[in-house]
């Protein structure tokens, strides 16, 4: 079953559209706007409603997207046995290479939460590229 949407017929084809770009390939409508991802390194913000985490890498991190559900508290004028509304949000965690997510040590796991939104979405991008200069730097 493909879960993925847009132009990808597969989460493969997402995977190298992004090492592409990362290899200067197709990055003519991204020149100038990231420096090591494009916006083909991450999924679209729907594939995440399916709760699948997507993984990725870039220039010596790697990188974890998973969305995530809240319960949030129920409001004054909620009535008795009214469900409490949720939230979505992002998780985004990155580690350094060369380790999968379960081979790596939680501790050097860094992680940020941001809402189930297209501005945080594309914060997100800009985010985790701009984090890739710190694992750069890391790397000696």
């Amino acid at each position: 079953m493909n879960i993925a949407s847009g132009p990808y017929r597969s989460l493969t084809d997402a995977s190298d559209m992004c090492l592409r770009a990362r290899n200067g390939v197709n990055m003519s409508e991204n020149i100038g706007k990231y420096k090591y991802l494009s916006e083909d390194c991450i999924m679209p913000l729907n594939f995440y409603n399916y709760k699948q985490a997507f993984l990725g890498s870039s220039s010596g991190m790697r990188y974890r997207i998973v969305q995530g559900e809240r319960e949030l508290p129920l409001p004054e004028d909620a009535k008795e046995g009214d469900k409490p509304p949720k939230e979505k949000y992002l998780t985004v965690e990155t580690w350094p290479e060369p380790y999968s997510y379960t081979a790596t040590d939680k501790e050097t796991v860094r992680s940020r939460e941001y809402p189930f939104t297209q501005e945080a979405y594309e914060q997100i991008l800009a985010d985790l590229d701009a984090a890739v200069d710190d694992y750069k730097k890391a790397q000696g």
